[in-house]
């Protein structure tokens, strides 16, 4: 979404930004002398190619505007709907047991 961003309308920001990713992935020693990079975009080169096609396509990515929720929120709603569930089964569930064990009852005697 950020590579979408950056290059929105502009093929020469999109290919501008694809050669600089190219140039900071060659920085990368080679993988039997990799050590650990805090940076994951540089990880193996997958992720960097993936971003280079996608900004030399013809038809590159679009920019997403939509509206998301934040992590906290969502676990929240999530929290919130499982505790009513919890609710309504507590109460209802209760006096189903009750009355399915009475019926098995008077059935088996």
């Amino acid at each position: 979404a950020a590579d979408a961003r950056a290059g929105a309308g502009s093929a020469a920001r999109r290919l501008d930004l694809a050669s600089a990713l190219v140039k900071v992935a060659r920085l990368a020693p080679p993988a039997g002398l990799r050590r650990p990079i805090p940076c994951s975009t540089l990880h193996d080169g997958g992720d960097i190619a993936l971003r280079v096609r996608h900004l030399t396509a013809d038809r590159p990515l679009e920019a997403r505007h939509g509206v998301r929720l934040p992590s906290v929120l969502t676990g929240a709603l999530v929290l919130g709907a499982s505790l009513a569930i919890a609710l309504v089964a507590s109460s209802v569930l209760p006096g189903l047991v009750q009355a399915t064990t009475e019926t098995l009852v008077r059935l088996i005697g």
